[in-house]
């Protein structure tokens, strides 16, 4: 699946998944079972492992088309980590649903009244969360010294070599040499993508299991209501920059023109006319 094809993929599952979710939301307005929940919450998970193999297909495709994650906005890319969000994002967001849920249920917990939400999370689920972030940690600073390393190798002897020879790239259009330097560097990045790719889902199933079906539940609307709320304000940032760096109307462009031409006769025929 090359760039092209997963980004028409990524617009018509993202449509989808807010389908899903707005599923799970109605679910949880109408109070259903732990069960019937429980269903939803792994139709919507099916759905999300459905992306990271289309993800994963595309990076094997071309790595470099997925990591310049064209189709979202800079503010979106701007907080990714490594072609997609961190990880320990995802248990952060555990923990910040949990704190605004308490300060919103804390007259009932103080009463002793049962929540089904995150803010009623055992000691054992807490537990399990921690040992996933350390556990998160250590796999992403080994992915991360895993691309420091890479990024240096793009000037390590052989790609010097490939760039000096006795005809230097500057003087020539013969990118042989330095392709099949290259060559490495790139399956070396692939694979990293794949394994970030993979840290992502598993971290997702991890939750999902430390979670009752409801907590799940309310987990996946905040994270799709957090995706949407930064994907918005990306486009919004995005439409006004192009806005401001729009050229400007034909007359007012003219004019403009004219006046560093400095040609006051135009000027004058013109505003006559």
């Amino acid at each position: 699946m090359g760039h092209v094809s997963f980004e028409t993929f990524y617009s018509r599952w993202i449509k989808e998944e807010k389908n899903y979710v707005q599923d799970l939301r109605l679910a949880l307005q109408q109070q259903k079972s732990q069960q019937d929940v429980s269903l939803l919450v792994q139709a919507c998970h099916a759905h999300y492992q459905d992306y990271v193999n289309a993800k994963i297909n595309a990076i094997q495709t071309d790595c470099l088309d997925v990591a310049a994650e064209t189709w979202i906005s800079p503010l979106e890319a701007g907080f990714l980590w490594m072609g997609g969000w961190r990880p320990t994002t995802g248990i952060i967001l555990a923990y910040s649903l949990m704190g605004v849920q308490i300060e919103s249920e804390l007259h009932k917990l103080l009463e002793g009244i049962e929540v089904p939400s995150l803010a009623a999370l055992s000691a054992k689920q807490l537990s399990c969360l921690n040992s996933l972030q350390q556990e998160n940690c250590v796999a992403e600073d080994e992915l991360s010294s895993c691309l420091a390393r890479l990024q240096m190798s793009v000037a390590d002897q052989q790609m010097v070599f490939a760039a000096m020879t006795e005809s230097p790239i500057s003087e020539t259009n013969d990118c042989t040499m330095i392709s099949k330097a290259i060559e490495a560097k790139l399956n070396g990045l692939r694979d990293i993508m794949v394994k970030a790719e993979l840290l992502r889902s598993q971290t997702v199933a991890a939750i999902i299991d430390i979670l009752t079906p409801i907590q799940a539940a309310q987990y996946a609307v905040a994270a799709l209501e957090m995706t949407t709320a930064v994907k918005k304000l990306g486009s919004q940032q995005l439409d006004a920059t192009h806005l401001s760096t729009d050229p400007l109307p034909n007359d007012a462009s003219w004019f403009s023109r004219g006046l560093e031409l400095g040609t006051k006769e135009t000027l004058d025929a013109k505003l006559t006319n």
